[in-house]
């Protein structure tokens, strides 16, 4: 008897020890296969095949769904102090009801439930919980940063400082899921209030400031490379007499000016001051500034020759010639914006004598623009501007130019 127990308790010892053996070697062969799991991912992020992993992403959420609102303290706030708190006091219903999805959809703010909606659509309660400031979880804004977003965005700006991600969290999930989900939109390009409401579903997000810090702090830029988008401008407001290239072209600041000279050349076409024009654009003041820049969007082929010259006329005051120095500036890229000297000329010598209007503008250096006049112009036209007044471009009529045009012919 004896015996037969001590056998039957030493079979029993060495099935223990073969399953805990047995088990030993399953657990190690699982930890090694993980291992190279990961490791594998890791070499193909490297070479830009897939974003790094770690098995702290276990659980983590799929792009595009809605994180869980986090934990702390929280306050009741108004829908109206919400929205003024966001910058949205004035706007448009719909975009503001775009960033309170947003911001719920993100975990940061969440409705009353007992409270009555507003009676809009999409409707929005009237009352909603917030967290109250300086109860964050960095713990989990860290996690977040570290494994869940898309690996295109760049977190140095955002670990660095956490409250700054805490606020703009929302957007930048947004940002996250819509190159994780639709990234391929990137391939074409779109314009930059396109590409603002395919991502954020408001389409002049991209265009304020906050847009442009989210983009910069994420490190991914707004065109080739990044989103893809671009800036767009008015069309040139151009009478073209001709399309031949090169020609001369008079951009005109104000439209009285415009219209006038439109309507003189369209009955005769002729030269003025000497110069002969193919083309006149309306500046329309500093919105003309924005077409130059994008230039190539918004003017006719046979403007953009590199042969045509550019000049420049408007109101003879601080503001006009700031104003000629920002288009010129804008210009820049494009070629040489030239002030037309002789129309300027002819302002300056129409005012001698007269009773001049004040100018409440301050003075403004203006080195470009006085650059291309002989010095007793130039001295001329600064005692008036100093003097504090002003002449405007309308001082000049069509009669004026007819007349100097006929003064010219008949010689």
């Amino acid at each position: 008897m004896a015996s037969r127990q001590a056998d039957t308790m030493a079979s029993r010892q060495a099935d223990t020890m073969a399953s805990r053996q047995a088990d030993t070697m399953a657990s190690r062969q699982a930890d090694t296969m993980a291992g190279r799991q990961v490791a594998a991912l890791n070499r193909l992020q490297s070479e830009g095949q897939a974003p790094r992993v770690s098995r702290r992403q276990e659980g983590a959420p799929k792009a595009g769904m809605a994180p869980k609102a986090a934990s702390g303290k929280r306050c009741r706030i108004s829908l109206d102090e919400l929205l003024r708190s966001e910058g949205l006091e004035g706007a448009p219903y719909a975009e503001q009801a775009a960033r309170i999805d947003a911001l719920a959809a993100a975990g940061a703010v969440w409705a009353v439930k007992s409270s009555p909606t507003n009676g809009k659509r999409p409707a929005l309660h009237v009352q909603w919980w917030r967290r109250v400031a300086g109860e964050r979880d960095d713990a989990a804004l860290f996690e977040e940063l570290n494994y869940r977003l898309h690996p295109l965005i760049q977190t140095q700006f955002y670990r660095a400082h956490p409250a700054a991600y805490a606020k703009d969290r929302a957007e930048v999930l947004q940002l996250s899921a819509f190159l994780s989900g639709s990234r391929d939109m990137l391939a074409r390009p779109a314009s930059v209030n396109e590409r603002s409401f395919q991502i954020w579903g408001r389409e002049k997000f991209l265009k304020r400031k906050r847009g442009e810090k989210l983009l910069r702090r994420c490190g991914i830029v707004l065109g080739e490379g990044g989103l893809n988008a671009f800036e767009t401008a008015e069309p040139l407001a151009a009478f073209a007499l001709c399309r031949q290239a090169p020609q001369n072209v008079l951009v005109l600041e104000n439209l009285d000016a415009f219209c006038s000279l439109r309507r003189l050349l369209a009955e005769r076409p002729r030269p003025l001051l000497g110069t002969r024009f193919g083309t006149i654009v309306y500046g329309g003041g500093k919105s003309v500034a924005a077409s130059l820049r994008q230039f190539s969007a918004s003017a006719e082929p046979y403007l953009q020759d590199r042969g045509c010259r550019f000049y420049y006329f408007g109101d003879l005051d601080w503001e006009g010639l700031g104003i000629y120095e920002a288009v010129a500036k804008a210009f820049a890229g494009q070629g040489v914006l030239e002030p037309f000297v002789p129309a300027y000329a002819k302002m300056a010598a129409m005012a001698e004598g007269r009773t001049l209007p004040e100018s409440d503008h301050r003075p403004k250096d203006c080195p470009r623009f006085f650059s291309f006049f002989p010095a007793p112009l130039a001295s001329a036209m600064r005692a008036i501007l100093e003097g504090g007044r002003r002449v405007p471009q309308e001082i000049v009529t069509a009669a004026d130019w007819e007349a100097d045009w006929e003064a010219e012919h008949a010689l």
